[in-house]
């Protein structure tokens, strides 16, 4: 047991009270309670050589529950642990296997603490890592799931430097094990952090030189779903021939890509740019089909989006085609499934499309009501043009409809 009032002044005792809360660290509640005094052995026992490595065990033992811990608890664990970091170098305590596992710890806590992280930090980690190449699959893999779930929520108040200094250590990692499906993702990564931030020319730059690796990789989807970010800064920008062209040119490059629901909601996108909405209809419904038909072989967080953006682009079809109770059951399905995704953008967007239903059907007071609630769910937005963009559509969208505009004369765009 934990004792408040004992100074653990002797050594055996502090090590021995540090390895008890490793062997207890699965019972959140109990850790809860002992914070403060497992804060205490920490910074007692980060000061002894004899004890250092079992407050390194604490840490790692403790990457589950400090991510459950409010945001300034994080950010104080965090600080604890690269001040370790710092110190395991300089003592080299510690075996490179648990010198990875903690770097894992300050990858992870960094991400989830929203720390700005320093250029001192950085160099630290990349050096803590980089002596232990043999072990970076493992953490380098977890640090691409948690950035990419992050990514994949919208919640992008992860810095690029995270990801710079992530495809740093990927290929650092593939000169040593190969792994180029690692560095890959990297550059996926970083080619939709620049396309939400609206820096579209690097998004196409980081795309190309997932492409370029494809040869390399047993998994082609990984460069397929990079290279569809230049269909979508092409699409955005209204270069739609472009767009076509490059969603032709990925499938001849990468033609066993096995992502036909990606292309095919990416083909419906272009088209209804284009204001051609059977033949975004259609390509909606193909997606929907592979995705449901691939549902065994994908990854689920990417199969609830495909099939939420499949099913909400059936709905916002439907809408323009005046086929009002088909997008009312499609957009019904796709809210649900964007709440389950956590996707603030996508769950804003879609209660905006039930107001321009309601505003073709000629309900005025449901219309304006629907928007009043969209407009107040993009607070949660993190992108800032997104946001924005999809603001103004919602205040446009309303004045037109104070001014007696409803029906299907009432074009506003969303998507």
């Amino acid at each position: 047991m934990l004792s408040p009032h004992l100074d653990y002044s002797n050594l055996t005792d502090l090590k021995n009270a540090l390895l008890y809360v490793v062997d207890h660290h699965t019972d959140h509640r109990w850790l809860a309670e002992q914070h403060h005094t497992i804060i205490e052995l920490v910074h007692k026992g980060v000061n002894f050589e004899r004890t250092l490595p079992a407050v390194v065990q604490v840490m790692i033992a403790l990457k589950d529950f400090v991510l459950t811990q409010p945001t300034y608890l994080q950010r104080e664990w965090l600080r604890y642990a690269y001040a370790l970091v710092s110190t395991v170098r300089a003592e080299r305590c510690c075996d490179g296997t648990v010198e990875a596992a903690l770097a894992h710890v300050v990858l992870i806590w960094g991400l989830h603490a929203d720390h700005r992280v320093t250029g001192h930090e950085l160099d630290t980690l990349h050096a803590l890592i980089s002596q232990n190449p043999c072990t970076l699959p493992q953490v380098l893999t977890a640090f691409l799931n948690v950035m990419e779930t992050w990514l994949y929520r919208q919640n992008l108040h992860i810095e690029t430097r995270w990801a710079e200094t992530l495809l740093e250590l990927c290929q650092l990692c593939q000169q040593y094990t190969e792994r180029i499906d690692l560095e890959i993702r990297a550059y996926r990564l970083l080619a939709y952090l620049a396309y939400y931030a609206g820096d579209y020319p690097k998004a196409r730059a980081h795309a190309d030189c997932a492409i370029g690796l494809r040869s390399l990789s047993s998994l082609p989807h990984l460069a397929y779903q990079a290279g569809l970010v230049k269909v979508f800064t092409y699409r955005d920008e209204g270069r739609f021939k472009q767009a076509e062209a490059a969603l032709r040119e990925l499938d001849a490059l990468i033609p066993d890509h096995k992502d036909p629901p990606g292309a095919a909601l990416e083909n419906a996108g272009v088209h209804f740019a284009q204001d051609n909405f059977e033949r975004a209809l259609a390509c909606n419904q193909e997606a929907l089909y592979y995705t449901l038909l691939m549902l065994p072989m994908l990854d689920p967080e990417r199969a609830l989006g495909l099939e939420a953006c499949a099913r909400y682009g059936i709905g916002l079809n439907a809408l323009w085609l005046g086929r009002y109770a088909e997008a009312e059951a499609a957009l019904l399905h796709a809210g649900t499934l964007f709440m389950q995704m956590q996707n603030p953008y996508y769950i804003a967007n879609n209660e905006y499309t039930f107001a321009l239903l309601a505003a073709h059907q000629h309900n005025r007071s449901l219309a304006l009501g629907l928007l009043r609630k969209a407009y107040d769910l993009t607070q949660a937005i993190t992108v800032q043009a997104w946001r924005e963009r999809l603001q103004k559509q919602i205040r446009d969208t309303q004045a037109r409809i104070e001014r007696g505009a409803l029906g299907p004369s009432l074009h506003a765009r969303t998507g």
